[in-house]
């Protein structure tokens, strides 16, 4: 388990809700950033978002099931 998801796991429900709404804002302003200027600029950056989004929408899934990883 990365470092990074331990340390999601020690957060509550509505921690880890405002923690997704920030990563689903940030890649909103990079997607729109990248469609205006017509380029992508951030590409390891829109993945790194995307990952972090999918890991925390799974941890929230744990908790709403009850399982302990």
């Amino acid at each position: 388990m990365s470092k990074q998801a331990k340390e999601l796991r020690d957060l509550s429900a509505d921690d880890l809700g405002l923690k997704l709404k920030e990563f689903q804002r940030e890649l909103f302003e990079i997607r729109n950033k990248n469609h205006v200027e017509k380029k992508n600029a951030e590409p390891a950056q829109t993945k790194n978002l995307k990952k972090g989004i999918a890991r925390i929408l799974t941890i929230l899934r744990e908790k709403e099931l009850g399982i302990n990883a």
